[in-house]
């Protein structure tokens, strides 16, 4: 199925959701990470796939060599930023 941004995502019942790293921003994958709690993607930034998630607050940012963890949604979004995924766009933005 393609979302309407493009992107693709595979949901399968019990599974990660996955995003194709095609052209997603920031905005769209803290949306999706919002949405269904556990994201996926490939991203070579990171040296291959990378696991979001977020669990009473926190934020957790996985990659094949770190677990990074961030207290607020502006830091992961940082952090993605930092990672090589274009920033949100002004409309993207959501309140913490």
């Amino acid at each position: 199925m393609i979302g309407e941004t493009g992107i693709s995502r595979d949901r399968m019942p019990g599974s990660n959701h996955r995003i194709d790293m095609a052209e997603a921003t920031v905005g769209e994958l803290l949306a999706a990470l919002e949405e269904h709690g556990r994201v996926v993607l490939g991203l070579e930034a990171a040296g291959g796939t990378v696991q979001l998630r977020e669990h009473d607050g926190t934020y957790y940012c996985d990659t094949s060599i770190k677990l990074y963890t961030f207290d607020c949604r502006e830091r992961l979004s940082e952090h993605l930023s930092g990672l090589g995924i274009p920033a949100a766009d002004a409309g993207d933005r959501r309140p913490a």
